[in-house]
């Protein structure tokens, strides 16, 4: 198959791609080729595009190391963030102002009033 960078063998671009995750502007850089010239032979190569796949889960495998290892040491604030970004379905909320919350609002006076209730506590003049 005929180079899709002149100069630059389609071999070298899919090892550069997968070498720096997928990270367009290092790849460039890597080759000495403009950023324009390498998104052009991607658009033009279905093994490019896998290899531009292939680069970011590499990346997303790494960082998701990290994130373990964070964890795994017990940084509070990782798991903070790994349970708003990946435990919505267990009620975790993002940092969202937006996001749906009900809250009831019950006044001072029936607060006391169900606690007394939950412990058998009269108040005070009831005769029962």
């Amino acid at each position: 198959m005929k180079a899709l960078i002149k100069g630059i063998s389609n071999d070298k671009v899919e090892k550069s791609i997968i070498e720096n995750c997928g990270e367009l502007s290092f790849v460039a850089e890597d080759l000495g080729c403009t950023y324009a010239q390498l998104e052009i032979a991607i658009s033009k190569s279905d093994k490019l595009k896998n290899a531009v796949r292939i680069g970011r889960e590499t990346l997303l495998d790494a960082a998701e190391r990290c994130v373990m290892n964070a964890l795994q040491s017990g940084d509070l604030s990782m798991a903070k963030f790994v349970l708003k970004s990946v435990g919505t379905a267990r009620g975790w909320l993002p940092d969202n102002p937006q996001a749906a919350v009900q809250v009831n609002v019950v006044p001072p006076s029936e607060q006391a009033k169900r606690v007394r209730q939950i412990f058998g506590v009269q108040e005070e003049g009831d005769s029962k």
